[in-house]
């Protein structure tokens, strides 16, 4: 018995150890890929886009991810090099990143961004299941959350700060190849410091994939899973809406330098930080999913109509600083926490995919479509748009059935299906 503890001990410490070092892998490799939104207001100094390419340069980018996600996935499985596929993926994202510098017309910029995408669709699902074939099952949820919180803390809280500084010391181009550095690095930290995950062991994580894929049928037994696939598809796309065009919105409409947008975006980015920790305690402490969801999904929506009716004034700031966090918030309820508290456990990894990868899919679409509609009606129209999406999403949850094991009769109510 002291021995299975001892081995555990070891297993738990690497555990902790790949997932530091995914924390810096995926804050990295999504600065890279939100570097776009944040150079756009510089790019358009020496390559004209109107709001339709933008929105459609954004969009492909999402249609990679979304994309790459599953495909990764899947050939990770049937080849069973964990390691190797998100050294190789990893390494990707850091040249196309890179690349983007050499970017001089539209159709150039919209391949490399959609190969940014592509490239860095499959790295989080593998990085979680090689977290979950080495950690003991009681701390794998914290794992994850370390390596998730990496985007909140480097892309989201550092990242506008540091690339607005870098464009102005250097230029555009020079930044996209200074962002690109810590990625490429980060992919020799992977090689020296991991280790190959098992086939078995990553089948026992994960679930095989035969099995995954035969079992997205019968997801939709389940209504709470319906529910936030519509949940997803809809407040996605103001998700993106919102982080596509929220630096340029400032800059344009809000009249901002790029230096100040990127501290204002900063202080937006540890905003997320914090609802990221505490709505979900929330949730816990109070023992309700569904009237919390509704009301932060209302909220969520409060920033964008903030910044649409007050442009330039210090409310559209002080709602970015103080509520837009929440926004990026909103996912890990109707993607994560309900899923598996809905779900028997065998599907709710398969849900949590297939909910992620059509919300990515279709939000793409909405950016792409409002990138034309701000050409035509003004950039405004953007932020009114996603406050609407918001608030559609709110009305949607309302069809959602309550989770929390202390706010249902019985913990089988949770997973009964449509059907009945």
């Amino acid at each position: 018995m002291e021995a299975l503890r001892a081995e555990q001990r070891v297993s738990d410490s690497y555990a902790f150890r790949i997932a530091v070092i995914f924390f810096f892998t995926w804050g990295f490799v999504f600065l890279d890929r939100s570097a776009l939104s944040l150079l756009i207001p510089v790019m358009l100094k020496d390559m004209p886009l109107n709001n339709t390419q933008i929105g459609l340069v954004n969009m492909w980018q999402s249609i990679g991810y979304a994309i790459a996600a599953p495909v990764v996935g899947y050939l990770s499985d049937r080849i069973g090099y964990r390691k190797r596929v998100i050294i190789l993926a990893v390494l990707l994202t850091s040249v196309f990143s890179g690349l983007t510098a050499i970017a001089n017309s539209y159709p150039v910029l919209l391949v490399l961004r959609f190969l940014v995408g592509a490239t860095e669709g499959g790295i989080m699902p593998i990085a979680v299941t090689m977290i979950r074939a080495s950690a003991s099952p009681s701390r794998f949820g914290r794992y994850v959350g370390i390596v998730y919180a990496g985007a909140a803390v480097i892309a989201s809280t550092l990242g506008p700060t540091i690339v607005a500084q870098l464009s102005a010391l250097t230029d555009w181009r020079m930044t996209y190849l200074c962002v690109s550095i810590p990625s490429f690095i980060l992919t020799f930290i992977i090689w020296k410091l991991t280790k190959e995950t098992p086939r078995e062991a990553a089948s026992a994580a994960s679930g095989t994939v035969a099995t995954s894929w035969s079992s997205v049928g019968e997801l939709f037994r389940y209504r709470n899973f319906i529910v936030c696939v519509f949940m997803c598809i809809v407040f996605m796309g103001g998700l993106w809406l919102y982080l596509s065009f929220g630096p340029l919105y400032l800059t344009q409409l809000g009249h901002m330098t790029e230096q100040r947008m990127g501290f204002v975006w900063s202080a937006f980015g540890l905003s997320a930080i914090f609802w990221q920790l505490l709505l979900p305690t929330i949730s816990d402490w109070i023992g309700r999913r569904k009237p919390l969801i509704i009301a932060l999904c209302v909220l969520s929506a409060v920033t964008p109509l903030a910044m649409y009716a007050y442009p330039t004034g210090i409310v559209s700031v002080l709602a970015i600083i103080l509520l837009g966090g929440i926004i990026v918030s909103v996912t890990s309820f109707y993607a994560s926490i309900i899923p598996n508290e809905s779900l028997p456990p065998r599907l709710a990894a398969t849900a949590s995919a297939v909910i992620l990868g059509v919300g990515e899919l279709v939000g793409a679409f909405v950016v792409g479509v409002s990138g034309r509609l701000a050409d035509s009606y003004g950039l405004s129209i953007v932020m009114a748009i996603a406050a609407g999406i918001f608030v559609v999403a709110a009305i949607i949850a309302i069809a959602l059935i309550e989770t929390h094991v202390r706010r249902t009769r019985t913990a089988s109510a949770q997973t009964e299906p449509v059907s009945g």
